[in-house]
């Protein structure tokens, strides 16, 4: 049985959160106030903390920033828990480090959907597996807050043509899209001052940005993400434009998926393994960047 901790100043909303996530078959423990928090999550290492973000004293997002130092292994899964927009939501959770975020809801059935799926993806791994430029950050790259990456089409780089170091592929747009926000970090850590690039965190948004006016020179892919899947997004911008075939690099973590393996199998397509090592997708993006700056 898999035990959530439930933290909000909110009785109604302990109540409701604890009714239905005991319904679905977990163990709930709530908490009314977040002072004394961080030291039940480290004694009593619950599965999910989910954080509301407006509270008094101490709010839900400074919580998961001192969670993230504090936690040695990924025992516990962070989530912020809010009813504040989304994209307001995703950068916060960007922004302290926290492993993801939950929007509130009174739909119990989706509440337990989100959790699930946060479940099912598995807690990020530890360092020694992470790729070394975000776990040496710790989870939060350099100068995070101002440049952190959204899932809206904002989240550009702070590099552009120009600037010193950025080298001579400074007109290469390049597109990366990944459903973990860790992983989009760490791109970002890795193509600093490298070249022009965006950040999204679902097919749907990618898809809108090659449609556009200024579309990605290059896309970098996770292959299963939930909705437009990355497998599904190559497919149909290769309806539109053939040359898509060669500007797609995909980076995924489920290469033994039946669904990923076949995607693999039926097209010549490039795949790295995660983690990759940065000096191998920055290479393979340089080459393929040769070709069309």
């Amino acid at each position: 049985m898999k035990t959530v901790l439930v933290i909000d100043d909110s009785e109604v909303v302990l109540e409701l959160t604890k009714a239905g996530l005991e319904k679905a078959g977990y163990r709930v423990v709530t908490r009314d106030r977040p002072s004394g928090s961080v030291a039940a999550i480290l004694r009593d290492k619950p599965d999910v903390v989910l954080l509301d973000v407006n509270m008094p004293t101490l709010a839900g997002d400074q919580i998961a920033k001192i969670l993230v130092r504090v936690l040695k292994t990924p025992e516990t899964m962070v989530l912020l828990y809010s009813s504040m927009p989304l994209d307001s939501l995703r950068l916060k959770a960007i922004a302290t480090g926290a492993h993801g975020y939950i929007q509130k809801t009174e739909n119990t059935n989706e509440l337990v959907r989100r959790i699930e799926y946060w479940l099912n993806r598995g807690r990020p791994a530890t360092s020694s597996s992470r790729i070394e430029a975000v776990a040496s950050a710790n989870y939060a790259p350099p100068n995070l807050g101002a440049q952190a990456p959204t899932s809206s089409s904002s989240m550009r780089a702070a590099k552009r043509a120009g600037e010193p170091g950025s080298g001579r592929h400074t007109g290469l747009r390049i597109l990366f899209v990944d459903d973990d926000w860790s992983m989009l970090n760490t791109y970002r850590t890795i193509v600093a001052g490298q070249m022009e690039a965006e950040y999204v965190m679902t097919g749907e948004e990618a898809f809108n940005r090659i449609l556009s006016d200024s579309p990605p020179h290059l896309v970098v892919c996770d292959i299963l993400m939930p909705g437009l899947s990355g497998a599904d997004l190559y497919r149909r911008a290769v309806t539109l434009d053939s040359s898509w075939s060669r500007r797609f690099l995909f980076v995924t973590g489920a290469a033994s998926s039946r669904t990923v393996a076949e995607f693999i199998n039926e097209l010549d397509v490039r795949v790295f393994h995660k983690p990759v090592a940065p000096e191998r997708l920055l290479e393979t993006v340089r080459q393929l960047a040769d070709r069309w700056c």
